[in-house]
């Protein structure tokens, strides 16, 4: 049998083929920043704003169900705390001025203030001496955080001195007024107690303070 001779595999070269290059331009691209637009119309409630909302409307549904309380302070109670500040004594100008005797007033025509009279000694160091009396009206104001009443804005109503000049009248007034708003201005009438549970409860549950029938009126709920 004769050999069969199978035929080589020949190499096939490629022809090469001549390419054009490409000159390709760089060009400079300009980065911008875009901000993210905010929606101002839909806004969120803070999380810590949650509780006492949650607090008030719970407050407000209990309140339904209870009922409120009015505890009354008489004027001889409140002149117990003036004693602290009374007696004044004060040089002004050439007068020495002596304001002592407190009493408390509450004016029937004005629910929401209180007034104070007292006695008013004045003098000139070996002139002369006069004496008299004097009214002086202020509202109530409530710190909620102090859980007190203060008497504020004072001025004065009534001023009656026997034994005064004329020519000294107008500038002893003027006086006598600027040494009550410096005195009295801010000056408390009545603070809750906060040992006591019950005056502490009354610290958070107040709703009104009135004047009324010759007392003063708190009254406490929702």
């Amino acid at each position: 049998m004769s050999d069969i001779v199978q035929p080589e595999n020949e190499a096939i070269e490629a022809e090469p083929i001549d390419v054009e290059p490409i000159d390709v331009e760089v060009i400079d691209v300009e980065v911008i920043e875009v901000e993210p637009i905010k929606n101002q119309s839909i806004e969120t409630p803070p999380e810590e704003n949650k509780p006492k909302s949650l607090w008030s409307k719970f407050l407000q549904f209990i309140g339904r169900f209870l009922p409120s309380y009015t505890f009354e302070i008489s004027a001889k109670d409140l002149e117990k705390r003036l004693l602290t500040t009374f007696p004044i004594k004060k040089k002004a100008s050439i007068f020495v001025f002596k304001i002592s005797d407190p009493e408390v007033v509450f004016p029937p025509d004005k629910s929401s203030h209180i007034g104070i009279s007292m006695t008013l000694k004045v003098s000139i160091l070996g002139l002369f001496a006069a004496k008299g009396r004097g009214l002086v009206l202020g509202e109530i104001d409530y710190s909620p955080e102090q859980g007190a009443f203060y008497f504020f804005d004072p001025e004065i109503q009534e001023l009656e001195i026997k034994g005064l000049g004329r020519s000294h009248q107008t500038e002893v007034k003027e006086l006598f007024e600027g040494i009550v708003q410096a005195a009295l201005s801010e000056m408390c009438v009545y603070q809750f107690n906060t040992k006591d549970r019950k005056q502490a409860i009354a610290k958070r549950l107040l709703k009104s303070v009135r004047v009324e029938d010759g007392r003063l009126k708190i009254q406490l709920g929702f």
